[in-house]
């Protein structure tokens, strides 16, 4: 049961990483502009702390929509703090994802856990006197 949830998470995350998807396949309602993301690429790579700062901030609030672009972003020609910057949001928005998804999991699996906990107590509750 306990391998058998994690492997539904895992099949979850990686369906979802490779689609650049939410978890249950759905769309987004209104993704990013394209050309705004890319702006805010660029920025990454800026002279100026606050610009980059504003940037990173800025797709981390984005999400999962901007993963993609991201990836992308990485593989291309950008400056070593760019590069860093992007790793960094993958890594903060994906672990982020998992752990919506493992809360999502754990939701799901709350009443049979709820039941098999207090099952444990009364069985583990020593009888009394008058019981024996």
């Amino acid at each position: 049961m306990f391998i058998a949830k994690y492997l539904c998470v895992a099949i979850s995350l990686a369906v979802w990483t490779q689609t650049g998807l939410p978890a249950g396949g759905f769309a987004q309602a209104d993704p990013p502009d394209p050309e705004s993301v890319a702006k805010l690429i660029a920025q990454l790579g800026a002279k100026d702390f606050r610009a980059r700062e504003h940037a990173t901030k800025a797709l981390e609030r984005l999400g999962a929509s901007v993963l993609p672009a991201l990836r992308k972003a990485a593989k291309g020609n950008l400056g070593l703090e760019a590069k860093r910057r992007i790793e960094q949001m993958i890594t903060r928005i994906e672990t982020a994802h998992l752990k919506e998804e493992e809360k999502h999991w754990q939701e799901l699996d709350e009443p049979r856990r709820g039941i098999s906990v207090r099952l444990v107590q009364v069985l583990s509750k020593t009888p009394a006197l008058s019981d024996q």
